[in-house]
């Protein structure tokens, strides 16, 4: 198999840098970002002449598409993989989240991937190649606490949908990425990124309760990043890619939860909600 050039944003750590390694284990080429250049040599280091990071601040709109044609350079002017991989988020009951709140997560997690997107799009339709997106469970089931989040992954998963359809033209396939419980260090700045205290009307009740399920979820995620790196890897080579990759046992239940419910609904209020053309 000829070795595959990768370009994937957020490698300073979790799921980025684990996708990254397997990548690299296997003989491919990746160009991965930073903010914080601190780590370039640690991760060049992984491969030298087949890895390679860029500096992207994912917000910064002027520094997206010099980087990924800078990344394209490096990879001796071809891409076959995008993988739009970093975010964050912020976590509390609405009532408590401020708009500002909103702009700052859904600047990252979707205006970033759409930047990071729109830029490599013309090297991908050349090489029929695909765009991961990392989503979550979060982009297909909401959770009170979470609705900052979960508006971020739910804009990225209707998008990805989208784009899906508008590439297939082109030979380019769009890949979503949904994993559970995987550890990493993205709720390490959660104290900085929590919107509830004690005081609130929401303390004891869903969506106040969202810092004791972090606490005690941190530390004890079931989910290895590792594996799950090899699993994008296996989708990623398949006659047939998935559109959809769920990835880890309990996001199953939690989707196919929701899907009963939405059919639940559908059945009990479908004559009634079909039965509103203009009469004849």
């Amino acid at each position: 198999m000829m070795a595959k050039n990768w370009f994937i944003t957020g490698v300073s750590s979790g799921l980025g840098r684990e996708i990254m390694k397997a990548a690299l284990a296997r003989g491919d080429n990746v160009v991965g970002t930073l903010r914080d250049m601190r780590l370039k040599a640690e991760i060049e280091s992984l491969a030298p002449g087949r890895a390679f990071v860029v500096q992207l601040d994912v917000d910064d709109a002027a520094r997206t598409m010099p980087a990924v044609e800078e990344a394209v350079g490096l990879l001796g002017g071809r891409l076959d993989i995008l993988v739009n991989n970093a975010g964050f988020g912020i976590f509390g009951p609405v009532e408590h989240c401020s708009e500002d709140d909103y702009r700052r997560v859904m600047e990252t997690n979707f205006f970033g991937l759409i930047r990071v997107t729109k830029a490599g799009l013309p090297y991908l339709r050349e090489s029929r190649g695909m765009i991961v997106n990392l989503s979550s469970v979060a982009g297909f089931v909401g959770n009170g606490g979470m609705s900052v989040y979960n508006a971020s992954k739910f804009a990225v998963e209707g998008l990805s949908e989208a784009l899906a359809q508008e590439l297939d033209a082109f030979g380019v396939r769009v890949m979503l990425v949904s994993p559970d419980a995987f550890k990493s260090d993205f709720f390490t700045d959660r104290a900085d990124n929590l919107r509830i205290d004690a005081k609130s009307v929401y303390a004891g009740k869903p969506g106040g309760t969202i810092g004791e399920q972090l606490d005690s979820y941190v530390g004890h995620e079931p989910g290895d990043p590792a594996k799950l790196a090899a699993v994008v890897l296996q989708a990623v080579d398949a006659e047939h890619p998935p559109f959809r990759l769920l990835v880890g046992a309990g996001c199953f239940d939690s989707v196919q939860d929701k899907i009963d419910r939405v059919t639940m609904d559908m059945d009990a209020w479908r004559t009634v909600a079909s039965a509103t053309g203009y009469d004849r």
